[in-house]
Parts: structure tokens; C-alpha cells; sequence
């Protein structure tokens, strides 16, 4: 007759637990990950015994050659400024505070960024002064200039008026001081414009070769106004000699010499 099995002692049972406790807080981890690794290769079994295609690798998650499955990043392409995507347009240049161009329905006029209106204005500029060294004051710096690489511009109409003026007197002052050496000073392309020199001569009741007098205002405006009218004339339409500057704006200017 067999004997009957008998419990452990209770101190057995204590030390079996206590070892138990000892190997799952040391191999805690790595029986953890143990597990994890398992559940993933019977994961990746399942899948490739399923039945749905496998992802192309031309696709938004696609890897191509030695990919990592995750989704591409990809950087949008640049667009090139066309007719039907035109680039932004350059925001308009602020006038410093000691240029004195007022803002609102009363203040100066500025026709900076207007496609509306010719080059010559729409620089402010409207005797077409060339770039150059000159500090003229209130001019756009070159680095906020707006779609223009040959004209000056200024931050208001004002203060294109006045160099203009000023670039008169000082050709007046330096021996250009008749019409036709004014206009060859001006602009070399216009040197043999017979047109041009006529019609300042028609304008200021001069000969071509009359001397020139840079501190009398009437004739300087009628100069300067003239210059602009040419500068700026339409050959396509009858109204060619448009008034560019008018009497105020030019007093305005005078002002401000």
C-alpha cells in the first residue's frame, strides 16, 4: 500500500516563491520582449498568407529598393511664375518717416506697383532719370525696388518732380543750358530726335540754341513738364503729349528743393 503524498513544507513553498519573484524582476525585460518578438512573427505569418496584394512601391507608402516601409516624405516641386502662376507681387515699399509722404485721401500721390500707367510714372519717376550715384533724396534704395532696372524710383510723386528739377538745373548750370544740348544730356538715344528738341522749342518759345536760365522758374517748368510729356507720350494714340506734371504739383515740388 502507497503512501500518501504529502504537501511540502510551508518554508519549500516560501523559497519557490521567492525565487520566482527574484527571476521574473531580472529577466523581467527580456522575457517581455521574448514574447513580443513572438507575437510579431506569427503577425508577419498571417500576412503573408493573406490573400491581398502587396503594396506597389510606386505609392504613398511604397519604399522602392531597400525601403523601410514607412511613407515617403517628399518635398512639393517649385513653381515656376507663369502666365496662368504668376509670382507674388513685391510689397510696395514703406516711405521713411523723413520722406513726408502723407497717406490717405488727401495725401501725396504715389504710383509705386500700378500697372495702369506708363514706366516713367509708375516709378514715380516721371522725367525717366536714369539710375546713378546720386543721393537723390526720397529715392528707392536698390534693394527695395520694384520690377526696375534701369529708372530710378521714388517713394512719391513729389520727389520725383524735384530731381527732376534739380537734374535740369545742374545740366543748365554744368553748360547745357540750350535746348538741344539738354535734350543730347538727357538721353543719348534721343541725341539726333529732331522731334524732341522741336517740341520743347514750341513749348518754351525758344530757339534750340537760346540760352537757358537754371533759376527761373517758368522756364524750368515748362522743361521739366515738357521732358515729362515726351517721356512719357503713347505714339499709338492722338493724345501723345499728355500733361504729366501740372502746375501745382511742380509748385509743390519747387518747395521742396
Amino acid at each position: 500500500m502507497s503512501q500518501p503524498t504529502l504537501p511540502p513544507p510551508r518554508n519549500t513553498v516560501v523559497i519557490v516563491i521567492i525565487v520566482m519573484a527574484l527571476v521574473a524582476l531580472l529577466f523581467g525585460k527580456q522575457i517581455k520582449a521574448a514574447i513580443q518578438k513572438s507575437r510579431m512573427k506569427r503577425a508577419d505569418a498571417t500576412e503573408d498568407t493573406s490573400t491581398d496584394p502587396p503594396p506597389s512601391s510606386n505609392g504613398p507608402t511604397g519604399t522602392g529598393s531597400g525601403g523601410t516601409g514607412q511613407p515617403k516624405k517628399t518635398t512639393p516641386p517649385q513653381q515656376v511664375p507663369s502666365k496662368d502662376n504668376p509670382a507674388p507681387p513685391k510689397p510696395i515699399p514703406i516711405p521713411p518717416a523723413a520722406c513726408n509722404c502723407k497717406t490717405g485721401w488727401f495725401g501725396d500721390k504715389s504710383y509705386l506697383g500700378n500697372a495702369n500707367v506708363s514706366r516713367a510714372v509708375r516709378n514715380n519717376n516721371p522725367c525717366n532719370i536714369k539710375r546713378n550715384n546720386t543721393d537723390w533724396k526720397c529715392k528707392v534704395p536698390q534693394k527695395e525696388v520694384i520690377g526696375e532696372e534701369l529708372y530710378e524710383q521714388f517713394y512719391c510723386w513729389k520727389y520725383g518732380v524735384r530731381a527732376a528739377i534739380k537734374q535740369v538745373q545742374t545740366l543748365i548750370k554744368g553748360g547745357q543750358n540750350t535746348i538741344l544740348k539738354l535734350v543730347q544730356s538727357w538721353d543719348s538715344r534721343v541725341a539726333n530726335d529732331t522731334d524732341y528738341v522741336a517740341f520743347l522749342s514750341s513749348r518754351l518759345k525758344k530757339k534750340s540754341d537760346e540760352v537757358l536760365l537754371a533759376n527761373d522758374k517758368n522756364t524750368i517748368y515748362l522743361l521739366v513738364s515738357g521732358i515729362a510729356m515726351k517721356e512719357n507720350y503713347d505714339r499709338f494714340t492722338s493724345a501723345r503729349y499728355t500733361n504729366v506734371i501740372s502746375q501745382s504739383e511742380f509748385n509743390t515740388a519747387w518747395a521742396i528743393l
